[in-house]
């Protein structure tokens, strides 16, 4: 955003953003979830990912919605999937509420009427005549130095290692790659690097929960033993638990945060991924030779609890079938 000495306040704002996916607001043509009964359409399935939609062909025209409040100098408009907001800012702090409620909480909105999820693609916009982009600041590049040589030897390395993964003898190893697999895919997949951090903190805590077979304390005397001294196990690892637990990760929130917070936060967690990438190089290479030993379990079949609770979700979808075909019927 411009800094505060471009605006002058009170002031009219205008505001542009694009919404994806574009289908839902009768644009584009990718695949999506939405239909209009009464065309013919493609349906799609991916065998390969089991993911499934409708080519749409032409669903409808872009839709155009107008709302206007009068009273506290409010307009929006959507063309498409391009929402134009307008409001009267009486200073840098109403600017920034405005644009938070339309960046985080309009697509929450939204949610709850749409089948697909929407995400805001850009945010423009202008105070008075000043224009401004609203985007984030403070970027964090985590790139990789790398050659085809170096690329080809990580490919080796990977080949001699599935069959002793898949090993029940290190089924806690494989399920700790699986964690952080998870942790890494949520990681890039977000609309912004940090849309799904919460998730990837309690991913990095079910990494160290399955390795050292508990929580704090296991995991203290796992990577002491595996050479860590003990700042650093505090520093890297322990702090992601306190993380969980109180940062809306495995509990609900509401508080606010400033955005220096903020950024610390972000910072720290982007600076945690290439420690756990080593962490885990670590146990294989250790596993491997024989000078580490991962906690061997021999019962891998879901306990009584776990078994009750998925024989009570059998019969809710049993239900559920049978009202959607007396439904139908």
């Amino acid at each position: 955003m411009e800094e505060e000495k471009t605006f002058s306040f009170p002031n009219t704002v205008e505001v542009e953003i694009i919404l994806e996916p574009t289908e839902m607001f009768g644009v584009g043509k990718e695949l999506t979830k939405t239909f209009v009964p009464g065309h013919d359409l493609q349906a799609y399935l991916d065998p390969d990912t089991g993911k499934c939609g409708i080519v749409p062909d032409h669903l409808f025209d872009p839709i155009e919605a107008v709302v206007e409040w009068k009273n506290i100098n409010q307009r929006l408009e959507m063309h498409g999937n391009k929402l134009i907001a307008q409001c009267k800012c009486n200073d840098r702090k109403d600017l920034v509420g405005f644009l938070t409620a339309l960046y985080y909480i309009f697509p929450l909105l939204l949610t709850i009427e749409f089948v697909e999820p929407p995400v805001v693609k850009s945010i423009v916009g202008r105070v008075g005549e000043v224009p401004f982009r609203w985007e984030f600041a403070g970027y964090r590049f985590g790139f990789d130095s790398t050659s085809k040589e170096i690329q080809e030897q990580r490919v080796i390395d990977s080949f001699g290692n599935p069959s002793f993964t898949c090993d029940l003898d290190n089924r806690r190893l494989a399920a700790a790659l699986s964690y952080f697999y998870t942790a890494k895919r949520l990681r890039d997949s977000g609309n912004s690097q940090y849309e799904f951090m919460a998730e990837v903190v309690l991913n990095y805590c079910k990494v160290l929960e399955v390795l050292f077979s508990g929580k704090k304390d296991k995991a203290k005397q796992g990577l002491s033993k595996l050479g860590y001294i003990d700042e650093d196990i505090e520093d890297n690892f322990i702090t992601l638990f306190d993380l969980r637990n109180q940062f809306d990760v495995g509990h609900s929130s509401l508080t606010i945060y400033n955005q220096q917070q903020l950024t610390d936060l972000y910072e720290y967690l982007e600076d945690t991924e290439h420690i756990f990438r080593e962490l885990l190089r670590t146990v294989m290479d250790k596993v491997k030779d024989g000078s580490y030993q991962l906690k061997r379990d021999s019962d891998f079949k879901p306990k009584n609890e776990k078994l009750k609770i998925l024989d009570e979700i059998f019969k809710i979808q049993q239900k559920r079938k049978t009202k959607n075909r007396s439904t139908k019927n």
